[in-house]
């Protein structure tokens, strides 16, 4: 006697006693089952199968007739010519989908028409979609494949993207592009709406600040002036005609102080031009446009993606950072100091209170920092020149005054003489993914 002992054939006949399924949602719950079939297509072969083996079954004996009618009720159209034979035809169309409620093949035909109009309307080459699916279809679907024990699944929300993606596609000519698509179609079946979404243009780089009284961004005073006379997002500005961009955003490891320049190694930046009309852009011509200013440089390395930003942002306190400072101390400084002043903060530990400058914008905390060395150079009796290795976050200035005591130990504290910085660089930013 022929048999089947199949799991994935029982586990499909389980499901179609007790839900009644259309093609695309039997398919989609063993959509990670086979390779380059349609979840349609997939779910009809199950149900053919299905219904071959509970038909052998009933003829054998080992299964009864109503499971086999209930079966194939539940199939929908593929099956109405077994119920003829069984004498049980009825209309089987007024049995609808347990999980769509058999509207999701309307549902893709509406959406991808839609956003068929909106790509014409916005004249791009590369596109990508994204789907808010109706909460009715998710809610119902995940409960059904969880109480079925079912693991092979994929959510509604990613074969309505795949499959409008494919046909939008298909009828334009357009592309879909999942690294750099110019814009995001966004379907909201809940609400019946349409939305686009135009990524930014991210890009991985450094700048330097070769002059002072530069801020990272803009800062607008009440008045409606500018507190300082240039920013790096005003310099970033020179290319959005070329981007056709809103505006320019920094995301940089780090900052510094707006009267401290930025020399050396240049400070590791991510780069955002944000909702730009063009994205085929030449980043050797993006650079030239905006280092025809004097007083910021930059360097545009890479295209890069949003999951660097956060990476970007948290690499000064992850790495190590090298300034310059020139020192004006009080007193005399002789040579013997300095060389104190070089053995105690070699691999020193700094214990640093929020400083009483920043102090109306941030919390009181105490922080550990390691300086790893110092060097030291005497320009005057009074005036020293100081390269500073240390762990990001510390503050350098308070390092060098003391603070009042805030930060221990200090260039003050050791030399036992008032010691102030009176010009500071960073010439070396430690760039660790």
């Amino acid at each position: 006697m022929y048999s089947i002992d199949a799991q994935l054939l029982n586990k499909v006949l389980e499901i179609l006693e007790k839900y009644p399924l259309c093609d695309r949602c039997l398919g989609r719950l063993f959509a990670s089952l086979g390779r380059g079939w349609d979840n349609s297509e997939r779910g009809k072969a199950l149900k053919m199968v299905a219904l071959m083996e509970l038909h052998r079954r009933v003829k054998e004996g080992i299964e009864n007739v109503d499971k086999l009618r209930i079966v194939s009720m539940h199939c929908g159209s593929i099956a109405e010519k077994l119920l003829r034979e069984l004498k049980y035809l009825q209309d089987i169309d007024l049995i609808p989908c347990y999980i769509c409620k058999s509207t999701i093949d309307e549902l893709i035909e509406r959406y991808t028409n839609l956003a068929i109009e909106k790509l014409k309307e916005l004249k791009v080459e590369k596109f990508l979609i994204g789907v808010k699916p109706p909460k009715y279809i998710a809610k119902t679907e995940r409960e059904l494949a969880e109480s079925m024990g079912i693991q092979y699944w994929e959510s509604v929300r990613s074969e309505f993207k795949r499959v409008i993606g494919k046909k939008v596609q298909e009828i334009t000519g357009l592309r879909v592009d999942f690294e750099n698509p110019e814009v995001i179609i966004v379907l909201d079946m809940e609400n019946d709406e349409i939305s686009v979404i135009i990524p930014s243009i991210l890009i991985r780089g450094r700048y330097w600040k070769i002059g002072r009284r530069i801020s990272q961004s803009k800062w607008i005073k009440k008045n409606g002036t500018k507190k300082y006379p240039l920013s790096l997002e005003e310099v970033l500005e020179l290319a959005l005609p070329l981007t056709k961009a809103e505006r320019a955003i920094i995301h940089a490891a780090g900052r510094e102080d707006v009267d401290v320049r930025m020399l050396g190694s240049g400070r590791p930046t991510i780069f955002e031009y944000y909702k730009p009309l063009k994205r085929d852009i030449n980043l050797e011509e993006l650079e030239r446009i905006v280092n025809s200013n004097p007083w910021v440089k930059v360097s545009f390395e890479a295209i890069a993606r949003r999951e660097h930003v956060k990476s970007y942002k948290t690499m000064a306190a992850r790495g190590f950072k090298i300034y310059r400072a020139l020192i004006l101390v009080e007193n005399d400084v002789s040579e013997e100091e300095l060389e104190i002043l070089e053995k105690k903060f070699h691999n020193a530990i700094i214990h640093q209170w929020t400083p009483k400058r920043v102090l109306h914008r941030r919390k009181n905390v105490l922080r550990t920092k390691l300086v790893h060395e110092i060097k030291v150079r005497k320009i005057t009796s009074h005036i020293i020149e100081t390269l500073i290795k240390c762990e990001g976050g510390l503050y350098v200035r308070e390092l060098i005054s003391g603070d009042d005591g805030r930060t221990s130990p200090s260039f003050t504290s050791i030399l036992n003489k008032p010691a102030k910085c009176i010009e500071l660089d960073v010439i070396y930013v430690h760039e660790i993914l």
